[in-house]
C-alpha cells in the first residue's frame, strides 16, 4: 500500500495550519516529522524498537477513500471484509 507523501492533502493549507497549532501546543500523542503528522497508537513499554514502531501517519480526511480503495481493491487484499481491510490500514497509517 503506498500513500503519495506530496499529495495536496498533504501540502495543504489546512494541513500545515494543523502542524502549527501542533507545534505551537504539544499533544502527547502526536508529533511532527519532517513536516507530517504521526500519532502514537501504542503505549510505551521502554523498549526502543516498541516505541518506534508505535507512531503511524496521521492521514488526512481526503485520503480515506483512496487509501481504502487501494486496501480493498487489488485482487491479492482477498476481499477479506471491512475487518480485515480496516487491519490492515491501521498496520500503516492512523
Amino acid at each position: 500500500m503506498t500513500l503519495d507523501l506530496s499529495s495536496a492533502a498533504l501540502t495543504s493549507p489546512q494541513y500545515f495550519g494543523l502542524i502549527s497549532k501542533i507545534q505551537q501546543i504539544p499533544v502527547p500523542d502526536l508529533q511532527v516529522v519532517e513536516g507530517k503528522i504521526y500519532k502514537k497508537v501504542e503505549f510505551s513499554s521502554g523498549d526502543p524498537d516498541q516505541e518506534a514502531s508505535s507512531w503511524r501517519l496521521w492521514v488526512p480526511d481526503q485520503l480515506h477513500v483512496p487509501l481504502i480503495k487501494q486496501a480493498h481493491d487489488p485482487p491479492l487484499s482477498a476481499h477479506g471484509g471491512i475487518h480485515k481491510t480496516l487491519t490492515r490500514l491501521r498496520e500503516w497509517f492512523c
